[in-house]
């Protein structure tokens, strides 16, 4: 995944899987949340992080240039996410 400066993918929950991401390029600033607390940390060049399923999680890009990650989930086909309510992304999944 690319994601330009000041753009982000925003929380979501995977309730069926756990996802990693793998920075190749620039800086990613990865948040999650349990539903109490939310926590932020920047990731550089080769830095990855594990969220567990069932855990809020979003990425977005506050550097000046590209971020270049990988995104894997941990099954083969998973169920869609879910999004929090008055999300754009809610409205989008929901016309299709």
């Amino acid at each position: 995944m690319v994601i330009p400066p000041g753009n982000e993918g925003p929380l979501h929950l995977h309730s069926d899987v756990e996802e990693l991401f793998f920075v190749l390029e620039g800086t990613l600033t990865c948040i999650w949340s349990d539903g109490e607390r939310e926590v932020e940390r920047t990731l550089g060049p080769r830095d990855l992080i594990w969220i567990p399923a069932g855990i809020w999680r979003g990425v977005r890009n506050d550097g000046g240039q590209d971020v270049a990650f990988l995104t894997l989930l941990g099954a083969q086909k998973p169920e869609l996410p879910s999004y929090p309510e008055g999300s754009p992304l809610t409205e989008a999944r929901s016309s299709t």
